[in-house]
């Protein structure tokens, strides 16, 4: 298995998620290219080998995938997986001199930094595992086959998605008691919009001024969205928690009284699924795998990307709408529960291997 390890994203621990679940019956090697940053933020199962090729920059890239390319022709696999550009490339590598079941983890669209290099190696695969429905046709669009191409819409370990804490408690433990909070979770990245939803918030505390936006996440965005934040004069209003992870992880959601996706493009987010299961109010932007979860005015509200203003609007309904608000909170734990349950969905990919 091999993942461009050096970041920190619901991919990659997705990734790691599934190298666990396939260590209780085979043996399973996983492969770190660009450093450990995503096995440190993960549990990784003992069984399992693992080796990390650390480099930074782009021309150390070649000498590390080399190094990494002569180290896992030593290995025999019966099946070779991989995820991100640079873990695809390597996949393939191998599979030239020690031919494998090629299956690759496809989980955002929009990400083919290089195209045509994207579409030459993932050609060679035996199957692309699409997170959603829009990456299976994004990957349609660029040329790839229809017939290796499987939907497994990624996932969420339910498992673990519990917390002690009861809302007021956890608004308490972020010092934001009494407050009405809006959330977000998530890499502080352009491709998240964090900042499309500081323009909504700034809108909404004039009509809601116990209000709270609280964003969970860190990132190469962060001095961007601070230097938004304080031309707004919002610096009391929007707090930067960073990266969370276990309890406080959890914790968040519990403190969270809407939450909000405001994505520019998506694959599937699994803090999007997060909120469902946690039965929160969800606003989110009708991008790609968005709308995949949320079914407008069932299950949360969609509103288009890159519109602070239809984000406030959103936000104004969700407030005004009690009733509503509860009935969508239901209806998407109801819907998260019965469509992106881990266990089902690794076993689809399971099946793929064998």
């Amino acid at each position: 298995m091999i993942m461009y390890g050096k970041q920190v994203g619901g991919a990659e621990l997705q990734f790691i998620e599934l190298a666990n679940y396939l260590a209780d019956r085979y043996a399973v090697r996983l492969v770190s290219l660009g450093g450990d940053g995503s096995i440190s933020a993960a549990a990784v199962d003992s069984r399992i080998d693992v080796k990390v090729y650390t480099y930074n920059g782009k021309l150390p890239v070649i000498p590390a995938l080399m190094h990494a390319w002569i180290d896992c022709l030593r290995f025999k696999a019966d099946a070779i997986v991989s995820t991100a550009a640079i873990g695809n490339i390597l996949g393939y590598l191998i599979s030239m001199i020690r031919p494998a079941r090629r299956v690759s983890l496809q989980t955002v669209s929009k990400a083919m930094n290089h195209a045509w290099l994207d579409h030459l190696v993932l050609r060679r695969f035996d199957y692309l595992v699409a997170g959603a429905d829009d990456i299976k046709h994004y990957l349609i669009e660029h040329g790839q086959r229809e017939d290796n191409i499987k939907v497994v819409h990624n996932w969420v370990d339910f498992s673990k998605r519990t917390t002690s804490l009861a809302p007021a408690e956890a608004k308490a433990k972020f010092g934001v008691a009494d407050k009405f909070v809006v959330g977000c979770v998530g890499r502080l990245h352009p491709q998240k919009g964090q900042i499309f939803l500081i323009r909504a918030f700034a809108k909404l505390v004039a009509h809601l001024p116990d209000s709270i936006l609280l964003l969970a996440g860190d990132g190469q965005e962060k001095n961007k969205l601070e230097a938004e934040v304080a031309a707004a004069g919002l610096q009391e209003r929007v707090l930067f928690l960073g990266e969370i992870k276990g309890d406080d992880y959890n914790a968040v959601y519990s403190a969270v009284d809407i939450y909000v996706q405001p994505s520019v493009f998506e694959g599937l987010p699994r803090t999007l699924l997060d909120a469902m299961f946690f039965g929160k109010p969800v606003i989110a932007t009708d991008a790609n795998g968005n709308r995949e979860a949320i079914i407008h005015d069932a299950n949360g509200l969609l509103v288009p990307t890159q519109d602070a203003e239809a984000l406030y609007t959103a936000l104004l309904y969700m407030i005004a709408h009690d009733e509503e608000r509860q009935a969508m909170s239901l209806s998407a734990q109801r819907t998260v529960t019965e469509r992106f349950e881990m266990q089902s969905q690794m076993s689809k990919i399971e099946q793929l291997l064998a």
